[in-house]
């Protein structure tokens, strides 16, 4: 009697436990693709207009070579990791009707700031001519992103 009563508990604690486990994990996939409002879409352009600014002033300080190699490589990867972040958000997100083409622009715009932060982030410095492809690219970004956030207040 005593053994079945523990092996019921134990299976209920187990069902319990299996219970709460699974409602966490539909929780968090809701909240991870839950719907994105325009403030929440104008913040991410606002964050990813910051970090191109900041890959520009790296790729900038690569031509003046007043930039030690490690701290551009480390500086590089951290922007590389907040962009990637961003960028799994924004291509997981819902928006709605009137927010698809400036969501779609975001997320266009966080892949390529990704791929020229990705080239930062190199071992070998780039060289001079190609640090300011990427530092042009990056302003680019910044214009863009600046008019996209513009837009987002309207």
């Amino acid at each position: 009697m005593r053994r079945l009563a523990r092996r019921r508990k134990l299976y209920l604690q187990t069902a319990t436990l299996l219970l709460i486990a699974v409602g966490a994990a539909v929780w968090i996939a809701r909240a991870a693709t839950a719907d994105l409002s325009r403030p929440e879409l104008k913040i991410h352009a606002g964050d990813l207009r910051s970090f191109a600014a900041e890959g520009a002033m790296i790729a900038a300080q690569l031509r003046t070579d007043h930039l030690p190699r490690h701290f551009r490589q480390i500086e590089s990867q951290l922007l590389e990791d907040k962009i990637e972040q961003i960028h799994r958000q924004l291509r997981v997100a819902h928006a709605p009707s009137e927010l698809t083409v400036p969501l779609e622009s975001a997320d266009e715009l966080a892949r390529k700031i990704g791929d020229q932060i990705h080239l930062l982030a190199a071992e070998a410095p780039p060289a001079e001519e190609h640090a300011v492809q990427i530092k042009q690219k990056l302003e680019g970004a910044v214009s863009r992103l600046r008019d996209l956030e513009e837009n987002l207040s309207q």
